[in-house]
């Protein structure tokens, strides 16, 4: 009897590809679907029904990792959530949907999967009504959040590779805002191993999980460690709220960022006692997780040079 086979859709993305790895190691056969033609990857538009269906044939698990920039949310998120549906329920598949944790929206306590959805912004209300249609589906799905995310490969965050090659080089680096307000993180790696852990499990289906993540820390303390991977002292300035909503009136794309201002300040604690309880599994330590990215920011320098 083969492997049971697990479709990545995403596989090319922050999170897609390091789950690839992940899945690999443990030797099930692995689709990697991608939007563009890529060696080793089978290319297609999940958010086409019929495409999904054959993108999805023979699976047993579909990982919905899909992404892609915050002003195409809108147009291209339910077409990919339809497609990922129909391509697995034509499989007769689970779904593994990789969720951030914008559908909570504003709140001042530590999140929790039973913290009740308040979404307050248009971002936020996209991702409540597509988590909601995933765990609604005909087909098995489990919800699996991270918080924000740091680690090789990460470019599209707060706490970027381009972020972390600036504070060991010494440079000063701009954050916007509570810098001393504790903040969780979620390394990439331990996303993708709490997305094996669930998608070959037999119980965490119609459910919300939450990625194991070292305790929070504030920005300021992260640059200081990463500063000190680099023997160099940190260098970090605040900008001002103001400052941010004022350069979204000239900047789509900062503008989109000013709608999640609620995550940065003031604490952002999420709690993953429950996938703990369930599966064990324990995050990497800040201190590891930084120096391994660290290792690899310093990799992809020297083959720049």
């Amino acid at each position: 009897m083969s492997a049971p086979l697990h479709v990545v859709i995403g596989a090319s993305g922050q999170i897609g590809t390091h789950l690839v790895r992940a899945l690999e190691a443990t030797g099930v056969r692995v689709r990697c679907v991608t939007r563009s033609p890529r060696r080793g990857h089978v290319s297609g538009d999940i958010g086409d029904v019929a495409a999904a269906v054959d993108l999805c044939a023979g699976a047993s698990v579909v990982h919905a990792c899909f992404g892609g920039p915050h002003a195409t949310w809108h147009t291209e998120f339910p077409r990919m959530t339809r497609g990922v549906l129909a391509g697995a329920t034509a499989a007769g598949a689970r779904v593994v949907f990789a969720d951030n944790l914008y559908a909570y929206g504003p709140h001042d306590g530590v999140l929790t999967e039973d913290t009740a959805p308040r979404p307050a912004g248009p971002k936020q209300r996209l991702r409540a009504e597509i988590a909601d249609q995933f765990l609604n589906a005909s087909v098995p799905v489990a919800v699996v959040r991270a918080a924000d995310l740091y680690g090789p490969g990460i470019d599209n965050a707060m706490v970027n590779t381009a972020l972390i090659a600036r504070v060991l080089a010494g440079h000063r680096v701009f954050l916007p805002g509570a810098l001393d307000a504790p903040h969780t993180f979620s390394f990439v790696p331990d996303v993708a191993r709490a997305l094996v852990r669930v998608a070959t499990s037999d119980d965490a289906w119609g459910q919300v999980w939450h990625v194991p993540s070292a305790p929070a820390v504030s920005l300021r303390t992260l640059v200081a460690k990463v500063a000190a991977l680099g023997h160099g002292r940190p260098r970090l300035t605040r900008i001002p709220t103001w400052i941010v909503r004022l350069s979204g009136l000239f900047d789509r794309q900062v503008r989109e960022l000013a709608e999640m201002a609620f995550q940065w300040d003031r604490p952002y604690l999420v709690s993953h006692a429950k996938f703990a309880a369930r599966f064990g599994l324990e995050p990497t330590a800040l201190e590891d997780g930084l120096r391994i990215t660290a290792d690899a920011v310093a990799a992809l320098g020297r083959r720049a040079d």
